[in-house]
Formats: structure tokens, C-alpha cells, sequence
């Protein structure tokens, strides 16, 4: 088994302002080389170049909570990570949202097959939709 830990943080845009609907989708991305990881023997590469792109939808459930679920693409297409929420997240109402998740990595693909996991999100939304998530993540491949 490999593990992998990393830290960074994603910035982009929310689809919407208005969350009256009950859910949005995001775009967020972090230039690879921003996105500090090791395995525990060291510093590992995720990619020479490009970006990690997280594409994810937001479930607002009520009473303060959510479920997201999406995709972390990193540098190319094949290399990727699929999440859920695990359990709910939690997210202030406001002008400028502000909330907290654990994310369970469901699957892997590419460099990333058989991976699971957890990652840890908070991210804040401002009211013109822009979108800033720090995460921490701890990814086993078995």
C-alpha cells in the first residue's frame, strides 16, 4: 500500500449566487506545482506541469448541511480522483459562505487506480460566486 498526502489550495467560481435552488456546481483549480506532497519518504511529484482541476456539485440538505461529490483531475486526463462526502458537511448561510467537509476518495483512475481515502475541504464562497478550498488529503492506494 502507498500513501500519499498532500496539501493546497484550489481557487475558482461558484455557478451561481442565487442557492435558492438547493444546489450549484463548482470549478476550482491549483497550478500542480503549488500542491505540496509526500509519502512519508519524501517530497512526490503529481505532475511537471498544468493544473489539478476539481469539478464538484453542492447539495444543500437543510439546516446548515450538505453532501458534494466530484472529480479532482490532476495534469491530465487519465490521472484522477473521484469523492463523495462523508456523512455531512456543514455550511454557514450569508453573503459569503464559509463550510467545512471530510471527503471520502471513492475510486481512483490512472496513477490514482485503487486509491481511497480522506480529504479535508473548507472552502469559502464569496457573493460574486468565488470559490477558495483548502484541502488536505491523505490518499491510499492500495
Amino acid at each position: 500500500m502507498n500513501r500519499i498526502n498532500y496539501s493546497t489550495q484550489f481557487t475558482g467560481t461558484s455557478e451561481t449566487s442565487d442557492y435558492s435552488d438547493g444546489a450549484f456546481k463548482t470549478s476550482t483549480v491549483a497550478p500542480i506545482g503549488s500542491i505540496f506532497a509526500e509519502d512519508g519518504e519524501g517530497t512526490v511529484s503529481l505532475g511537471t506541469e498544468g493544473d489539478a482541476k476539481i469539478k464538484s456539485t453542492v447539495v444543500l440538505t437543510g439546516n446548515g448541511s450538505f453532501q458534494q461529490y466530484g472529480t479532482i483531475t490532476f495534469e491530465d486526463s487519465r490521472d484522477r480522483l473521484h469523492f463523495s462526502t462523508q456523512g455531512q458537511g456543514r455550511i454557514e448561510d450569508g453573503a459569503d459562505k464559509r463550510a467545512s467537509a471530510t471527503l471520502k476518495i471513492d475510486r481512483g483512475e490512472g496513477r490514482f487506480q485503487n486509491a481511497g481515502g480522506l480529504i479535508s475541504s473548507d472552502f469559502s464562497i464569496n457573493e460574486n460566486g468565488d470559490v477558495i478550498d483548502n484541502q488536505i488529503g491523505a490518499v491510499r492506494i492500495d
